[in-house]
């Protein structure tokens, strides 16, 4: 592309709004962004001293924004550490998290980090991407590695333990219908279904770590919840931990995730459990995968026998107990150097003897169960399926009369 000259960008056009990533080309946008519905509006969050935006804060462009509009939360080394309240069908967007990590993500390698967001009545039918929780204050991040003596790290922090400690972080809160999150990174999930009978809410390809899904102990139903190529990892030494805590009157679908750490998912009755991956590091609190046999659970594969109403070899089950560390975890998974945080690593071992794909074939599946299994894979980063500019190469010195610049612009 050709600058004509030296002046940045604007961040909005005359013929396409644009509160987009600082350093993407408006005419490139107005392109991407052709299939907008008419008259919806896109509104651009950037809490960065001296970047354009629309609004500082989420919570003023949630007040400002339109049914059916866009909210773009922008990345920035500061939290938007605020309580956001939608009560109107939205669609907001953040750029992704662990940005550094993996290849051709952002330009622009923060994240967006929120704290509490509800979806309340009258958001039916929003969508939250590529955003992530604050991490909560007690919360550690493992580092171990390959042919480490430590016995393990644990993280230790308030929450929902199967004890009566309160959570103290970040929490997004759903209390509406057509809910879909995905691609986000987070802590704290509850489906709070007190005022009124919730249907079709939908949690795809999300990065939880310490995470929990719970509903509220309610008499309203909760139809359809999909759980889908969601990860869920913990590492608390001395509780059982309560991953997905669900009551009776919970019906849902809980398919190609993948387990990794300690964990219990707690008391779903007549649900799908398919195609996910559960592997137990030993030393790890684990319980009875459920207390019902009521589920039915097909495709499955486990490191543990703990597994309520999962059998080995039945309906595509598969159950080893040989490996149980973390070393030896890498004959499941992708990882060099152990397992550390960091999603491309829970990628299936590639090679024939990988019981991740073992348990595929068992289960008449192609590919691999968990996460990157399935008909819509977990992304690495949370990035969004909006195309973004993964890098912009300008030249050392420019001149008056115009310079080159390459966009590079992925799609996800």
């Amino acid at each position: 592309m050709k600058i004509l000259n030296s002046n940045p960008v604007p961040a909005t056009s005359t013929t396409c709004r644009l509160p987009f990533r600082r350093g993407i080309p408006a005419g490139i946008l107005c392109l991407l962004l052709a299939a907008q519905p008419a008259g919806a509006k896109i509104w651009r969050v950037n809490n960065t001293a001296g970047v354009a935006h629309d609004y500082v804060a989420i919570a003023d462009a949630v007040a400002a924004a339109g049914r059916g509009d866009t909210i773009h939360i922008e990345g920035s080394v500061t939290p938007y550490n605020e309580s956001v309240t939608v009560d109107k069908k939205l669609y907001l967007f953040g750029p992704g998290y662990d940005l550094t990590v993996n290849p051709e993500t952002q330009h622009i390698k923060y994240s967006a980090k929120v704290s509490h967001i509800t979806f309340a009545a009258g958001s039916d039918s929003s969508v939250l991407a590529g955003v992530e929780q604050i991490e909560h204050t007690a919360q550690l991040t493992l580092t171990k590695t390959a042919g480490s003596t430590s016995a393990g790290i644990n993280i230790n922090f308030p929450g929902p333990t199967g004890g009566s400690a309160a959570w103290g972080g970040a929490t997004l809160n759903i209390a509406a219908s057509n809910i879909k999150v995905v691609n986000c990174k987070l802590n704290y999930v509850k489906i709070d279904n007190s005022g009124s009978t919730l249907k079709n809410i939908d949690i795809r390809k999300c990065w939880f770590c310490p995470g929990v899904v719970l509903s509220a102990a309610n008499t309203n139903a909760v139809e359809n919840l999909n759980l889908i190529n969601n990860f869920f990892r913990n590492d608390h030494a001395t509780s059982v931990y309560r991953v997905i805590d669900l009551h009776a009157v919970v019906k849902a679908n809980i398919g190609n995730n993948t387990f990794y750490g300690g964990f219990k998912v707690h008391a779903p009755e007549n649900c799908r459990i398919t195609n996910n991956v559960f592997y137990l590091i030993h030393g790890r609190a684990v319980d009875k995968l459920t207390n019902s046999v009521s589920n039915e659970y097909r495709g499955n594969i486990a490191n543990m026998d703990q597994l309520g109403g999962m059998v080995n070899g039945q309906n595509g089950n598969t159950i080893r107990t040989s490996e149980t560390n973390e070393e030896g975890s890498t004959v499941w998974f992708s990882a060099t150097g152990g397992i550390a945080m960091v999603d491309k690593y829970f990628i299936a071992n590639n090679t024939a003897s990988s019981p991740v794909r073992q348990a595929a074939v068992f289960a008449g599946t192609t590919g691999e169960l968990g996460m990157f299994g399935g008909l819509a894979p977990f992304v690495l980063s949370g990035l969004t399926n909006i195309p973004s500019v993964y890098e912009i190469i300008m030249p050392a010195e420019v001149s008056s009369d115009g310079f080159e610049v390459t966009v590079k612009v992925k799609a996800h």
